[in-house]
């Protein structure tokens, strides 16, 4: 199956109505996921709506989806922060790392495009 056969079938569903892929969304997947992983739920939730906002219109969302899926795990991890889950000490320089990773393959696309 090709990866645009798959998408299609996982974020078009039988339907091109929004709300009905979101409730069959929230049915066949949400539903059966192990309850260790429900506090992900949230950010699950919203990565497919970004996701799926981007397979439907590939404009902004579909270009920048990096960025918006970065933005998302960031999110993520600031809840589970005020959760009182704690950081383990090398997430920091991690992180970091992954920041100034990111920034300059950025840079290089923009000054090597444009």
């Amino acid at each position: 199956m090709s990866t645009t056969a798959y998408k299609r079938g996982f974020f078009g569903y039988p339907t091109k109505d929004y709300d009905e892929a979101e409730s069959l969304f929230f049915s066949d997947i949400l539903a059966h996921m192990d309850p260790y992983f429900d506090l992900l739920k949230p950010l699950i939730t919203r990565w497919w709506k970004v996701l799926k906002t981007a397979f439907d219109f590939k404009r902004y969302e579909f270009w920048n989806i990096h960025d918006l899926t970065l933005a998302l795990l960031d999110d993520a991890i600031k809840d589970l922060r005020t959760q009182g889950f704690p950081a383990h000490p090398m997430t920091q320089t991690e992180t970091e790392r992954r920041k100034a990773y990111h920034a300059s393959k950025k840079n290089i696309l923009l000054t090597n495009i444009f």
